[in-house]
């Protein structure tokens, strides 16, 4: 296993584009079509035959280290024979060192072999216009954006370049639309192709936002896509919704993530919940002032699996069985705790 070398680009995304029949460049534009991408992947080779790759590219979510891992695959006549599994251990023993968490999208089966576990909550609500007369939207605001540098309300969670911003946001088919209203600002990202809200931040009322968007692509609805936690905000105004997992999940620093986004959850009630793994035990507490986790390596007689342990943590609520002892009220009141829609594509982080 070895990083590339910036000449030998090429010859991946040709390799990879073989193995999965597919164009990389057009597949993930953000990726393929920025060749200085090249210094975040790594290559299997036997006697300098390329047998398999993997795309490792770091990311960072407020202060939580993350690492997304994609593009993964293996010469077609060389499968099932270890090399997946040598690749998976490269990166669990060279790079997971410093991460607070690994993604990557793919097969739920596949993936969980390894420690990556389906979840993340992903919720798609249809918002008709009507359903918002209530709101008054006479004072708001709405341009293109075409400049990036006006975008530097944006920078509190994702810690990326306004240019890398704009590049990723602003394609053929998507645009960046900026709020004003009275001393307020925010912004959206929309999706014509899809007639999708992909992103909306700032201090103004999102159905406000939500209602200028469709007024003005003169549509009669919109989908918005957000997490479990805002999407109860929504719930009343949508006529119907749909609930999809996120991503493949590896959590390496339980306590920095858990108390990172917990943080960023809205009206929580205070309390304290345990929870134990095989060799671990975590106690989450809440109060009016601060979240305090601790984390003690233990070995437990009575456990979560980390299949149960990622459930609790970031799925739904509703499918997490009741057998497992813990303050339903209390669970859904924190979790599951929010990580970004746009994770669900490596290419748009």
């Amino acid at each position: 296993m070895r990083k590339i070398l910036k000449h030998e680009f090429n010859r991946v995304i040709d390799f990879a584009n073989k193995q999965y029949n597919l164009d990389f460049v057009s597949f993930l534009p953000r990726i393929y079509g920025d060749k200085d991408n090249y210094k975040h992947h790594y290559i299997y080779e036997v006697n300098k035959e390329l047998l398999g790759m993997f795309l490792a590219k770091p990311y960072r979510y407020g202060n939580l280290k993350m690492l997304g891992i994609g593009s993964l695959c293996v010469e077609k006549n060389h499968r099932n024979k270890g090399i997946m599994q040598d690749m998976f251990h490269f990166i669990e023993k060279e790079l997971e060192i410093n991460q607070d968490i690994l993604y990557l999208s793919g097969d739920k089966t596949r993936y969980e072999h390894f420690g990556y576990y389906k979840s993340g909550v992903k919720c798609t609500l249809r918002i008709k216009g009507k359903n918002l007369e209530e709101f008054d939207i006479s004072k708001m605001m709405i341009r293109v954006v075409e400049d990036c540098h006006t975008l530097s309300i944006l920078k509190e969670n994702h810690q990326r370049s306004l240019e890398t911003f704009a590049n990723i946001a602003r394609d053929s088919q998507k645009i960046i639309y900026v709020f004003s209203e009275e001393q307020k600002q925010g912004y959206a990202i929309y999706d014509k192709k899809t007639n999708e809200i992909l992103e909306i931040c700032g201090n103004i009322e999102e159905l406000k936002i939500i209602k200028s968007i469709i007024l003005k692509n003169n549509g009669i609805f919109v989908h918005y896509i957000t997490d479990m936690k805002k999407a109860k905000k929504f719930y009343e105004y949508a006529e119907d919704y749909s609930i999809t997992n996120l991503v493949n999940i590896k959590v390496i620093n339980y306590k920095k993530v858990i108390k990172n986004l917990l943080k960023k959850v809205e009206d929580k009630q205070k309390g304290k919940i345990i929870l134990r793994t095989k060799d671990r035990t975590i106690c989450i507490k809440v109060t009016n002032k601060n979240i305090k986790v601790n984390e003690i390596l233990e070995n437990n007689q009575i456990y979560l699996s980390e299949r149960e342990m990622i459930d609790v943590l970031f799925g739904n609520p509703n499918f997490i069985s009741q057998k497992m002892g813990l303050d339903m009220n209390l669970i859904c009141s924190w979790f599951p705790l929010p990580f970004p829609s746009t994770l669900s594509s490596i290419d748009g982080v």
